[in-house]
């Protein structure tokens, strides 16, 4: 196809713009090479000079200043005088119009900004250009005249970011938005145009072009745009990835020649300086020599002048006497000319009227030539004039909307463009695209240097502002800064618009505008009647005419309308559909801020419950809580929660601060449980098994987008990415939080309670901790304790330590108070130790964790009368550093291995026991304990005699007072020593030297007849 065949003018030489048909959503990101940003920033600086891109008075002076930096470089005081801008076009015709202010005063303005960007590069003078531009509302936007289906004309917008509608007289402030992240598929059929949502609910919106080829046209921007919007969500490819790499590089290279040529600078400046102070010293020194010649010479003057008077007198009498001499010729001459004769003078009257006509033929000529000059100046002022209405013609093609594109014709074009037929395009959908329009930010929101530049300009401009001048632009513009509106502000208000916002514009429905269907058909035909009969009861002696009054709701010949419909309540199986009472997240926030809510423990339903300020009531079909959005953006807490229902937003909220949530379903018997646990456990029935959710059911809590609790694990990790890309923050790691182990716990799928498996009772509960063979140890906690929640970490560090061989119990005693009074817990916090279902301990309020360390450490010398035998048991944080059990009878020598890390090594503990004899119940013994290090004794201990049994403990001879000085009696049969004081970190040793008549613990030992360890008594019976 030839060119001019196209809808262009029939002139010669035909003019081309060639220009970007898509815009870039980020000019920073998006604009590579510094010959991409000079073109398009040609492009876009026409367009608004044009007014083709509306931009306030302000804004114009700034972009202006950037203009002149990015053509003209720094402002530099001896080059750029007044009136050096003025053959520039730097403002729309509009602005100037609008402001009562000379060229001067403009310039002045614009130069004064000028001044402000010095040392700014041409490129990135020009990306600040286009980053104020880029925020201006009708940037990139190409605009089209469309209908309604009322036939109501409006413009709709195609631009990067989506689609939008537009008023008539209204281009700056769109009325409603489709970003391309939310567009299913666009088509259109002859003029009408289709745009459907990705929601196939929401109804379809149609519009109606002029012309065919315009919703071509429109199609075909829809779709190189989307894919440019797609395409930027995706990661670059290697040739972006390596253009980018090269414009960095080029960027560093053009910044090191920048800091080079400014130090060279500063250093020319430096040099500059000194030479100006030495030059004004010189000048100094001159002048004062000029002063000295200045003297000099007017003396010389004035001798001068002396002379030149005298020299003029002289002269003076000299022509005196030529005067005189003249005065006598002249007479002699007048004597002379009386004898003068007539030929004589007619010569000379000839000679003067030659003379004359010399004198009328050069006036001629001077006036031909200045007819011919006058006729050369009317020439050139019509070639001047020829010449700038060209210049306007230029002018005004290079100034075309961009959005015009060519003036269509009337008729269409036959090759192709009468096409009616259906034109479709599916538009890829990607759901964790998010809208970029909910982050953006215009640059002078951004930054406060600009933002006071502008309003620092706006009232500089506003004194000399003629408001009769002010265009629709300017009035819709000054309304939306009034109400705080931008360009991003507003998509983001009409893309996020309620349902109940969109029914308040709508009319009400009420019988008075109800319409049938067009073309809908009508049932004309009468039924029978209530009775029957041909009159169907409307005729002579009919139902009607013998009915002295006409019962209500009675239709002659018709059913009555209460039975055409059968009955059905407004609120049929709502009664029977599951209710889940809200909680919103602000009210979440303030039960973590008042310590309603322990955030260092899982959070579930029991937990809101426990509040007494939430109220689930199984009873009412209340299946659960679910958490609302009010106050998400608020909320900052890290927490475990389990809840039966939650949105998208409430997910990320908690996901951002480094939380976890799942959804979890609970059936109806699960929940009376789960409600309320005290009165339930007080029935001493068991913990019931929860039941899987219904069928209607399973399809949200299996899915991994709602953090379902039957949800693939995997899957729910690789949701948590997604949902972080989509909102735009950053996933923090699990693995490498500090509170990983309370994050992580999670109940099995059948479990209700934390720590507690189907099946349990209290009974059960007794049997875990009273009847444990292990010591346990009991935390009595409440949630709003604040010393309870600093005493949790150290008391599980310090069983941590023991490896499983302390077990802990935490009990909460808002929710056991009857297990708070059977121990006689008044305050909180208390730890129990139990051993053997007996409380060997007691601690009451917080603890540091070496005082913990101390409570957990226990070593039992124990004498069984029964089977007369010793058993020594020495523990560290619960770790049996030596187990065993000797005949009270003949107890052999014993040496106990000290695996202690702040003791050197090969050290042991030797004990030798003799004089026994066990009277009734009782055992008296003397013992010598020695600490060998490296086989030397370094300490000796002699006890004379010892006592235990059923009588007590006694370190006295027996023959003192018979032994009886008890210093403990317990009730048992047995005897424990108190405790030997607790070191740290001592690891659990199993296996001890056979020769010393040792053995791993639970064994009794056999009568060991070796003696030859040590003699203590006979070695050290002269020493103290």
């Amino acid at each position: 196809m030839s060119v001019m065949n196209q809808d262009v003018k029939r002139e010669n030489p035909l003019q081309f713009k060639f220009r970007a048909k898509f815009y870039p959503e980020d000019v920073a990101e998006e604009l590579i090479q510094d010959i991409t940003l000079r073109l398009f920033y040609l492009q876009v600086k026409n367009a608004i000079l044009s007014d083709e891109i509306y931009s306030p008075p302000e804004t114009s002076v700034l972009l202006a200043s950037y203009a002149v930096q990015a053509r003209h470089g720094d402002h530099n005081k001896g080059s750029h005088n007044a009136g050096f801008l003025s053959n520039d076009r730097l403002l729309p015709q509009r602005v100037i119009d609008q402001h009562k202010m000379s060229k001067d005063e403009w310039e002045q303005s614009i130069m004064s900004w000028w001044q402000e960007h010095k040392g700014m590069l041409r490129e990135d003078a020009m990306m600040e250009y286009l980053k104020i531009a880029q925020d201006l509302e009708m940037y990139g936007v190409n605009y089209f005249e469309i209908r309604n289906k009322k036939g109501t004309e409006l413009w709709l917008g195609v631009d990067a970011l989506g689609l939008n509608i537009y008023e008539k007289d209204d281009k700056l402030t769109p009325k409603i938005g489709f970003p391309w992240s939310e567009i299913r598929n666009i088509s259109f059929n002859d003029r009408k145009f289709i745009i459907k949502p990705i929601d196939k609910k929401a109804p379809d919106f149609v519009f109606f072009a002029p012309r065919v080829r315009i919703n071509k046209r429109i199609l075909a921007l829809c779709m190189g745009n989307h894919e440019l919007y797609m395409r930027r969500r995706k990661p670059d490819t290697i040739d972006v990835q390596q253009m980018k790499a090269q414009a960095r590089e080029e960027k560093n290279a053009k910044q090191q020649e920048r800091e080079k040529l400014q130090m060279a600078l500063a250093a020319r400046e430096r040099a500059e300086k000194k030479q100006q102070e030495y030059e004004d010293r010189l000048r100094a020194m001159q002048e004062e020599v000029e002063r000295s010649q200045a003297n000099l010479s007017e003396a010389q003057d004035i001798i001068r002048r002396l002379e030149e008077q005298l020299r003029q007198l002289q002269a003076a009498k000299e022509e005196l006497e030529q005067r005189q001499k003249e005065l006598k010729g002249m007479l002699q001459r007048l004597e002379d000319a009386k004898n003068m004769e007539a030929a004589e003078r007619m010569k000379l009257e000839e000679e003067i009227q030659a003379k004359q006509a010399e004198v009328q033929r050069i006036q001629d000529e001077v006036n031909i030539k200045d007819s011919e000059t006058k006729r050369l100046q009317d020439e050139v002022e019509e070639a001047r004039r020829k010449q700038e209405e060209v210049a306007a013609a230029l002018l005004a093609a290079s100034a075309t909307p961009q959005h015009h594109h060519i003036a269509e014709d009337d008729e269409e074009m036959t090759n192709g463009d009468n096409n009616s037929g259906d034109v479709s395009r599916d538009l890829d959908i990607d759901e964790s695209i998010k809208d970029p329009v909910e982050d953006r930010r215009t640059l002078a929101e951004r930054s406060e240097r600009l933002h006071d530049q502008l309003k620092a300009l706006k009232q500089d401009l506003a004194q000399s502002r003629d408001e009769t001048k002010e265009t629709v632009n300017d009035k819709i513009h000054r309304e939306n800064v009034r109400q705080g509106r931008d360009k991003y502000k507003t998509l983001r208000e009409i893309r996020k618009e309620k349902a109940l916002q969109m029914l308040r514009k709508l009319p009400r429905v009420a019988l008075s505008n109800i319409r049938d269907n067009p073309n809908s058909k009508k049932n004309t035909k009468r039924g029978r009647g209530q009775h029957g009969g041909d009159k169907h009861g409307a005729g002579n002696k009919g139902s009607l005419a013998r009915q002295n009054f006409t019962r209500l709701g009675y239709e002659t010949g018709n059913n009555p309308f209460y039975l055409r419909f059968p009955y059905e309540p407004y609120y049929k199986g709502q009664h029977l559909r599951r209710q889940y009472p809200p909680i919103s997240m602000q009210r979440l926030q303030l039960f973590l801020d008042a310590d309603r809510i322990d955030r260092k423990q899982p959070i579930d339903l029991t937990t809101f419950c426990n509040t007494g300020l939430y109220f689930c009531r199984p009873d009412q079909h209340h299946f659960g809580v679910q958490l609302t959005e009010e106050g998400a953006n608020e909320f900052k807490a890290k927490i475990n929660i389990e809840v039966q229902h939650a949105t998208e937003l409430i997910i990320a909220t908690i996901e951002r601060q480094g939380g976890v949530i799942r959804t979890s379903y609970y059936d109806q018997l699960s929940l009376w449980a789960i409600t309320n646990p005290n009165k339930w456990f007080e029935k001493g029935i068991q913990i019931p098994r929860r039941m899987l959710p219904p069928s209607d059911a399973v399809e949200y809590y299996t899915n991994p987008k709602n953090r379902g609790y039957l949800a693939d694990p995997e899957a729910v990790s690789h949701e948590r990415m997604v949902l972080a890309q989509k909102y735009g923050y950053e996933l923090p790691k699990i693995e490498d939080d500090p509170d990983y182990d309370m994050l992580t716990q999670t109940k099995d799928p059948r479990q209700i309670f934390y720590g507690l498996h189907p099946g349990w009772s209290m009974e059960e509960f007794d049997e875990k901790v009273i009847n444990s063979k292990k010591p346990v140890i009991v935390d009595f906690f409440a949630t709003w304790c604040s010393p309870c929640k600093m005493l949790t970490p150290r008391i599980e560090t310090v069983i941590s330590e023991n490896d499983g061989k302390v077990h802990l119990a935490k009990v909460d005693v808002d929710e056991y108070s009857d297990l708070a009074l059977d121990y006689e817990v008044s305050a909180v916090p208390v730890l129990l130790a139990i051993r053997n279902g007996k409380v060997e301990q007691k601690m009451v309020g917080l603890q540091d964790t070496d005082k913990l360390r101390k409570f957990v450490v226990c070593t039992n010398f124990t004498y069984d009368p029964n089977a007369f035998s010793i058993q020594m048991d020495v523990m560290m944080n619960e770790n049996n550093l030596y187990t065993n059990m000797v005949s009270a009878k003949n107890p052999p020598p014993l040496c106990i291995p000290v695996p202690i890390p702040y003791i050197p090594l090969n050290t042991e503990m030797c004990v030798k026991m003799f004089n026994v004899f066990t009277p009734g119940r009782n055992l008296h013994m003397c013992m010598d304990m020695q600490m060998n290090v490296q086989k030397a004794p370094v300490v000796v201990l002699h006890f004379d005699c010892m006592r235990m049994g059923q009588d007590g403990v006694a370190l006295v001879k027996p023959d003192q007072n018979g032994g009886l000085q008890v210093t403990s009696a317990p009730s048992g049969g047995q005897v424990q020593v108190p405790q030997v004081p607790q070191v740290p970190n001592v690891p659990n040793v199993e296996t001890f030297p056979q020769s010393q008549g040792m053995q791993p613990p639970n064994e009794v030992d056999p009568p060991q007849t070796d003696y030859d360890i040590f003699d203590p008594v006979e070695e050290n019976k002269n020493k103290n």
